[in-house]
């Protein structure tokens, strides 16, 4: 295998958001004048704020109820962000250098929106690392589709089979095997069902042990 794209899922990978976002979520709920349940929090990981918008009107049964859960989630987790209370993921910035260092292109591709991704990109200072970022705003189908991710090799001109996902969720997995480009699962707030174990190239616990395995892949194949 010789890696020369690396495309990186964003909240829960990149970023410690979703347990910022589940933390906005509960405080939401209350509002709201329900119980919270991490069960029902986990059902939106991994998918676009269209379909998220959907989930809860179904959840509350209301659609006005639902879009006004999202805005006052939204709410607070913004605030929680003013505060500086984002924080990247352990691993992030060494994996990042070292992309750089070997010349690996970089990518994001996330099922959240633009103004979000940016917004994160730009408060925690790596706004300038990626060579291309695409959205849930910027394609048709969300994740599981293999939508998002095919679009990233074909604007950057690079081949699946010289491509590497990561990923924490399993709809991103799947989107990965279905793309089939290789995928690599390092679990968050979710951890690895027996699909996600099947679906994905290898189940790794943190960004750090990605440079480990780029450097065998890609010393294996020069060799």
């Amino acid at each position: 295998m010789n890696i020369n794209l690396v495309i990186f899922d964003m909240d829960g990978l990149m970023f410690d958001s979703e347990n910022l976002l589940f933390k906005s979520w509960k405080e939401a709920m209350k509002k709201m004048g329900h119980e919270p349940s991490m069960d029902v929090f986990l059902k939106t990981l991994g998918i676009t704020d269209e379909k998220t918008r959907e989930f809860y009107t179904d959840y509350f049964g209301d659609e006005l109820e639902g879009k006004r859960f999202c805005k006052i989630t939204i709410e607070i987790f913004s605030g929680l962000l003013s505060k500086g209370e984002l924080k990247i993921k352990p691993g992030l910035t060494e994996l990042i250098d070292y992309l750089n260092r070997n010349n690996i292109k970089k990518a994001i591709a996330s099922s959240n929106n633009r103004k979000v991704i940016f917004r994160n990109i730009e408060v925690t200072g790596i706004k300038n690392d990626f060579d291309y970022i695409i959205s849930g705003d910027d394609v048709k189908e969300g994740k599981p589709h293999p939508e998002i991710f095919e679009r990233v090799c074909e604007a950057l001109n690079i081949a699946k089979e010289n491509t590497l996902i990561l990923e924490d969720s399993l709809n991103g997995i799947k989107a990965g095997h279905a793309a089939s480009i290789k995928s690599i699962m390092i679990p968050d707030l979710l951890m690895p069902t027996e699909e996600a174990k099947e679906k994905s190239h290898t189940i790794l616990n943190s960004l750090f042990e990605v440079i480990d395995f780029l450097e065998k892949s890609n010393n294996g194949a020069r060799r």
